[in-house]
């Protein structure tokens, strides 16, 4: 599926992740705690943890009574597993 569009990416003059570059980004992020649950990008052989900036505007698109309602199902289920 990727292969068939690769093209779309190299007709715009944007980098291809290779497998190194993602397999970089997996290894990182398993053996980091820091990283652990995180979302990352990869992208022109770099990656970046964008958890941070969702985290700081969560309120802005979630909405703060869904941003309330999903920590207390976070802070419960934490209960149960933890």
């Amino acid at each position: 599926m990727i292969a068939g569009h690769a093209h779309l990416f190299r007709d715009a003059g944007l980098p291809l992740q290779t497998a190194d570059d993602v397999a970089a980004t997996v290894l990182q992020a398993a053996t980091n705690p820091k990283l652990h649950g995180a979302a990352v990008f990869v992208g022109g052989g770099k990656n970046i943890d964008v958890e941070q900036g969702f985290s700081a505007t969560e309120s802005q698109w979630l909405g703060t009574y869904i941003q309330d309602l999903m920590a207390k199902q976070a802070e419960a289920f934490e209960a149960q597993v933890c």
